[in-house]
């Protein structure tokens, strides 16, 4: 339903809309998150509609994600390359795009009709040749992205290439994770073929104010991060080492397929973000998790059955919810990145029981985050070798290095690798 506000709240709105962009812009140029910058910026204007909110959001993200094509139109008129990028990214009908819209004469009609949600990347191109009125524009597919990114990602050929730039320009779909003890009626999803307790929301809901979400029936996590906890498959009644547990997702998942039994110590050098761990254990009724501060030097303890590395990364494969991040990330960032994660391996591995199992991933895709540091750590940990094990999503076979790709699946992309202690 199309809302009705007066001409000055629409003014208003739509000065707003470009304050708050033009703010995460420079955030996002001297290398801070836009999504937490964004939030801070929201939080200063007060209360707003939500629908005004979620447009916000979308403006600023879309003139992210589109920036190789939309990136001069912004610097040079900001209200007309958000309009620009907005449309192009198939947002959903708003006052200000109206008003945006009749500041420009030749600005009518179609160019006001985004391409649809299930337009291809050529689709768009076209689109926007015809929103510029240039229709012999060229637009580089490969713009869209750093000139690095196909340097440090493994392609295999030019199909693949094109596939996997035109899912990044894809929105993100939002992923659950159900409780199977916990059903729960009121919000439209369809479960995962493989993966059954994975389930993609198909319905617009804010979900952190779902009954069931408060009463910890599913939590909100994407189909690759949950395929992370498929792959260390714990059992019941296991001891199992979370190392960089972050603000708890996977460390959430471990202690719910153990039924709740055996336990879970989540762990991060970051000791803050161990609050919110507790606080979604408490809410989730996990009582087989418990979390320590880590410095990061030795294991907090020996034979453990189970040991998970979700390291810090480059985070490539979250593109689809974070643009911003790709124009924020360098080849410098992998690098550093890479030897972290190498350092970490090596610290953890000691942790790891004769015959126990050592899970590394990342939601990244680059060459230097993930084989490269899986052959690093085998030279020198022999005493280690990679499991086989089925991909949780395609179920085809592995040698236990797993690649996800958004492409391919309807997530983030990520790689795991699933080690075994001789």
């Amino acid at each position: 339903m199309r809302r009705t506000l007066a001409e000055d709240d629409v003014r208003s709105l739509a000065r707003t809309t470009g304050y708050v962009a033009k703010r995460v812009f420079d955030a996002v140029a001297a290398g801070r998150a836009g999504d937490r910058e964004l939030a801070v910026h929201l939080r200063q204007l007060g209360k707003q509609h939500p629908r005004d909110a979620r447009f916000i959001a979308r403006c600023v993200f879309a003139a992210f994600r589109w920036r190789g094509w939309t990136g001069a139109l912004v610097e040079a008129d900001l209200p007309r390359g958000l309009l620009a990028s907005y449309l192009l990214d198939s947002g959903p009908y708003h006052v200000v795009t109206t008003d945006w819209a009749r500041r420009y004469g030749d600005i009518k009609g179609d160019a006001l009709t985004p391409p649809p949600e299930t337009a291809d990347i050529g689709a768009r191109a076209d689109w926007l040749r015809g929103f510029l009125r240039k229709p012999k524009l060229r637009l580089n597919l490969l713009a869209l992205v750093p000139a690095w990114f196909f340097k440090l990602v493994p392609i295999a050929n030019r199909d693949v290439e094109h596939d996997l730039l035109e899912a990044l320009q894809r929105h993100a779909s939002m992923w659950i994770r159900l409780r199977p003890d916990q059903p729960f009626d009121g919000l439209r999803f369809d479960t995962h073929k493989s993966m059954k307790l994975a389930a993609r929301v198909v319905e617009d809901v804010d979900l952190y104010r779902h009954p069931a979400f408060k009463a910890g029936a599913f939590e909100i996590q994407d189909l690759a991060s949950q395929a992370v906890g498929v792959v260390c498959d714990p059992e019941q009644g296991e001891r199992w080492w979370d190392a960089c547990a972050g603000s708890g997702g996977k460390a959430l998942q471990l202690a719910s397929l153990m039924n709740p039994k055996g336990v879970v110590i989540a762990t991060d050098i970051k000791e803050h973000k161990l609050a919110e761990t507790r606080r979604r254990a408490a809410r989730a009724k996990l009582y087989n998790l418990t979390t320590k501060p880590w410095d990061g030097r030795k294991p907090p303890a020996r034979n453990f059955d189970g040991v998970l590395v979700d390291a810090p990364c480059s985070g490539v494969g979250t593109w689809r919810r974070n643009p911003d991040a790709r124009w924020r990330t360098t080849p410098d960032d992998v690098r550093e990145l890479s030897a972290l994660q190498r350092t970490i391996l090596d610290v953890v591995a000691s942790g790891v029981r004769s015959g126990g199992r050592l899970v590394y991933a990342v939601c990244t895709l680059t060459t230097a985050e993930t084989t490269d540091v899986t052959d690093a750590f085998l030279s020198g940990h022999p005493e280690f070798k990679l499991a086989e094990t089925p991909h949780p999503i395609t179920g085809e076979p592995t040698d236990g290095r797993v690649w996800i790709w958004p492409q391919r699946a309807d997530g983030d992309g990520m790689f795991i690798a699933r080690f075994v202690r001789a």
